[in-house]
């Protein structure tokens, strides 16, 4: 009975009859519309990182340096990288400059000299940087792609509509059916299962995620050309490396609440922090 359900609402004097589940797409498009209105532009006004586990949205650079965790040099290095503020500042006044706008935005670092030159020698194995941005979120915030409205990670997946692994003999790519058809977009997944070391291991089913987002349904061939993107550790191909043909690419690592996102310069990604920033005492 309740999966014949409807209900009737007017419109411009009519009665249109609508599903339930059309219902809910409505009810989840304004849900989001609400959203919205506390809405922010990540690359200009926060900093986004991932520390002991977590991805937190903080309020500025102190607020982040304050609660890095026990390897503060490669949160701040993290920082640099995942943040395009700051990828944006480097790649135009050099190393130099960053170091200066670090210090200027999170005084407490002038007397961490171990913490700043690890920072440093961290974000040289990365460079050069590619002209695209990168930008870390967490899992749950909402980001529009492509002009669309993803509802964190888990909207992006079950958009999924082709899948690919890379074997150690041949490429796999088979089309499954997406569990949400919801919006103009089209995504592919290229993955690879966490490994197996042992009988512990083989009821793991976490993979390492990398996904292409389209208005055009996904190919085969733009499925193969980013398995052929130099990856860094866990199948990670939001890199340096990745070729502008093929952005926007989302990557998530099976575990944690941590999703990078790298997209072309200058194209504008909404984003609304899922939570409030709260800060412990």
């Amino acid at each position: 009975m309740w999966g014949d359900f409807s209900y009737l609402c007017s419109r411009n004097g009519g009665v249109v009859r609508r599903s339930l589940q059309t219902f809910k797409e409505e009810r989840k498009k304004v849900m989001m519309w609400f959203k919205k209105q506390k809405a922010f532009t990540v690359e200009k006004t926060d900093v986004c990182v991932r520390i002991m586990g977590r991805t937190v949205h903080y309020p500025s650079l102190l607020d982040a340096v304050q609660h890095a965790g026990p390897w503060p040099e490669y949160d701040l290095a993290a920082m640099v990288l995942y943040n395009v503020q700051y990828r944006d500042c480097l790649r135009s006044e050099g190393m130099e400059g960053l170091k200066a706008r670090l210090l200027r935005e999170a005084p407490v670092l002038a007397g961490q000299e171990k913490v700043m030159r690890g920072m440093e020698e961290w974000v040289q194995r990365h460079l050069p940087l590619a002209d695209f941005d990168i930008q870390c979120y967490n899992i749950h915030d909402v980001v529009t792609i492509e002009g669309f409205d993803f509802d964190g990670w888990q909207d992006v997946h079950d958009h999924i509509e082709l899948m690919a692994t890379k074997r150690i003999d041949h490429f796999d790519v088979w089309s499954r059916e997406p569990k949400s058809t919801v919006g103009p977009v089209h995504v592919g997944c290229l993955y690879a299962s966490y490994p197996v070391f042992d009988s512990s291991d083989w009821g793991d089913d976490r993979t390492y995620d990398n996904y292409l987002i389209r208005r055009h349904p996904i190919t085969e061939s733009e499925m193969e050309e980013l398995a052929k993107v130099e990856y860094t550790a866990n199948y990670q191909r939001v890199n340096e490396c990745l070729p502008d043909s093929l952005l926007p690419v989302l990557y998530y690592r099976g575990d944690g609440d941590c999703m990078l996102l790298a997209t072309a310069k200058h194209c504008p990604v909404l984003s609304v922090c899922s939570h409030p920033v709260v800060l412990p005492d």
